[in-house]
């Protein structure tokens, strides 16, 4: 029996629109390696990848009605780690985070609404270990019926 919860749907239209866009290439940019959360995988050894991070901020009652359907609001941040090795520039690192901004910036798909995408640690970016990273923060909200 599989077990669907609010959590996963979210996960799962969110894992979609990353194959989707950016590991099939449907941006017309080039395929991206991902990293997914407890996914067992070794870290790439070179070249972009990304790292996505789900953080649910909370669920709440978006509407309640007087029969047994009610609607609740979940919202909460899509982090998204863009990587690139050190030593070969941002620019491709730059570009690889606009692709990602853009692919989530004000997207809805499935009840999910995405607000407008930033990079939350600035344009240049931060070392970590032996790669550069740069990440994007994407707000959204999923309202679901139960």
């Amino acid at each position: 029996m599989t077990i669907t919860t609010p959590f996963v749907t979210l996960w799962n239209t969110i894992q979609a629109r990353i194959e989707a866009q950016l590991v099939a290439g449907g941006d017309g940019g080039s395929a991206v390696v991902v990293r997914y959360p407890n996914a067992v995988q070794d870290e790439p050894s070179s070249g972009l990848w990304i790292a996505p991070t789900l953080r649910e901020g909370g669920r709440e009652p978006a509407q309640i009605s007087s029969g047994a359907s009610h609607r609740s609001r979940t919202s909460g941040v899509l982090f998204v780690e863009c990587h690139n090795v050190l030593g070969v520039g941002t620019a491709d690192l730059r570009a690889l985070a606009e692709r990602v901004r853009v692919a989530f910036d004000r997207w809805s798909s499935s009840g999910i609404q995405f607000r407008p995408c930033y990079l939350s640690n600035g344009s240049g970016g931060d070392r970590v270990g032996k790669w550069w990273r740069i990440t994007v923060a994407c707000p959204f909200y999923a309202d679901d019926s139960s």
